[in-house]
């Protein structure tokens, strides 16, 4: 099983060994969504010893013929809706970009735990607009300046291929400047980490590019439009979304930040120990990071020019503190990552699940928004371990903010999840149970908020009762004001 510190080996290896600044494309770097792409294809090594060998069904589903006439109108009605968008836009200060994943269930509304909280402190004397970045779930709070990005970028397209019939083909010619990179793709291939389902050969970056350079378009024309001033992302990277929207920002001088989402921790590879940087850094890399707390904006600032990765908070977490939500402390937090077939019982080991059945307080476990087992799975196991319904209470991210269950919580445990932060942050003490945990947040671990102990030790049952018997709430290091993008931006120009 491939760690953290092993996977940060082979990629700082790769950055070293090869010009990857110099790789560029039709005027865009590469490099950073390689590197991305080769940190998350490695981190599934975290969970499964051997992909390989995990069976995967596929899909025998037929799409069936889609009437003409039906995709005609549904194509009339995308264009008038594009045309209606650029016809109302008014002038934007800033541009936020966020995730369907990033909502919570708050007074009735999906609720951006991140931006939102902004909006609405600012919202009389800034101007704001929201692109969700995957789907748009209704009802949301701060609908009318709220956009499905898909759903323009596709009217867009369609707006383009129409206009297209009355224009000559552009052309298309890559302009490659890719030196070694054939012995670096040559190299992967020869990994044994590697497999077909890692895409990393020159044509794919090729694709890539070119799906990358025709949504710049878009926001260019929309930059230019609307005069935004700013642009703050929750997940820069992964997305060709996100890399156009960064291109282009770059391109007019626009600042682009990353909004904290997670760890942002000295193993995270999007954010941590770039060795090989362009002279004026990559162009589908922000300028900006809005980081929670200075553990993270120093992890960044150790490679980051300008020192732009300023702690400004976690807005959620201060939307919260401002409203004196009340800290009643009922339950066991354990908040998982992503649960599969494959790695139940990575998370519910024996001494896990013989401390849920001992324990007299209520257990609440938090399921990943990206879990692929449902909650009826996790039952089922849980069932057939002789884990009493009684001793636990399952929890979807989405149906409740992540920092009401912290305050509802004696104390936290996780493995390696990133709301070991906000519980920090929040007083919350926490037990780090794994060695990944370590690895991403041995800043963090104080001996009091934050310990250590392995799940697999022999003295794991004594070392949880002690804490858990002599563990108190501190009080919140945070400061409760929301800060606003120009806090951002116009310090650090």
């Amino acid at each position: 099983m491939i760690k953290h510190q092993s996977i940060k080996s082979i990629i700082l290896n790769f950055e070293n060994k090869y010009p990857v600044s110099k790789w560029n494309i039709n005027g865009i770097d590469i490099w950073p969504n390689i590197r991305f792409k080769l940190y998350f294809h490695l981190l599934n090594h975290l969970e499964e010893e051997n992909n390989s060998n995990v069976s995967k069904a596929e899909s025998t589903h037929k799409k069936k013929p889609f009437n003409k006439s039906i995709l005609r109108l549904i194509q009339i009605s995308s264009l008038l809706k594009y045309y209606k968008f650029k016809a109302t836009l008014k002038d934007v200060d800033y541009l936020f970009m966020g995730l369907k994943m990033h909502r919570v269930s708050f007074e009735r509304k999906w609720y951006n735990r991140f931006f939102d909280p902004i909006i609405d402190t600012y919202k009389t004397e800034l101007r704001f607009m929201h692109f969700e970045i995957d789907k748009l779930v209704q009802p949301i709070n701060n609908t009318s300046i709220s956009y499905s990005l898909p759903e323009l970028l596709q009217s867009y397209s369609l707006c383009k291929t129409v206009k297209g019939k009355f224009r000559k083909s552009e052309n298309t010619t890559a302009q490659i400047n890719v030196l070694e990179f054939e012995e670096f793709y040559e190299e992967i291939s020869r990994m044994p980490w590697n497999s077909k389902e890692l895409k990393m050969d020159l044509n794919y970056w090729i694709n890539w590019v070119i799906k990358v350079s025709s949504k710049k378009i878009f926001f260019i024309n929309y930059f230019n439009k609307a005069k935004v001033k700013g642009v703050v992302i929750a997940s820069y990277y992964g997305y060709e979304d996100t890399a156009a929207a960064i291109l282009a920002a770059k391109e007019l001088n626009i600042p682009v930040a990353d909004y904290q989402h997670g760890p942002q921790t000295k193993v995270h590879m999007a954010y941590a120990a770039w060795s090989s940087l362009p002279e004026n850094g990559y162009n589908t890399m922000p300028t900006h990071y809005w980081c929670w707390d200075d553990k993270s904006s120093n992890t960044i600032n150790k490679w980051h020019s300008g020192y732009r990765a300023i702690p400004l908070g976690n807005t959620w977490l201060q939307y919260t503190l401002s409203n004196k939500v009340k800290k009643t402390k009922k339950y066991i937090m354990y908040s998982l990552q992503v649960v599969n077939a494959h790695n139940i019982k990575y998370f519910f080991t024996e001494s896990i699940l013989d401390l849920m059945r001992s324990t007299s307080i209520e257990w609440k476990i938090r399921i990943h928004p990206r879990s692929v087992f449902k909650i009826e799975e996790i039952e089922a196991f849980l069932t057939k371990e002789q884990i009493s319904v009684n001793n636990y209470h399952l929890e979807m991210a989405h149906n409740k903010s992540m920092l009401e269950s912290l305050y509802e919580s004696k104390i936290h445990i996780t493995n390696f999840s990133g709301c070991l932060i906000e519980a920090y942050q929040l007083g919350v003490p926490s037990i780090i149970i794994d060695q990944i945990g370590l690895e991403f947040y041995k800043d963090y671990v104080d001996l009091k908020k934050v310990v250590f102990k392995d799940k697999y030790d022999n003295d794991f049952k004594a070392f949880y009762l002690n804490f858990l018997n002599n563990s108190k709430h501190y009080n919140s290091i945070t400061d409760s004001e929301i800060k606003s993008p120009k806090h951002l931006f116009d310090l650090n120009n």
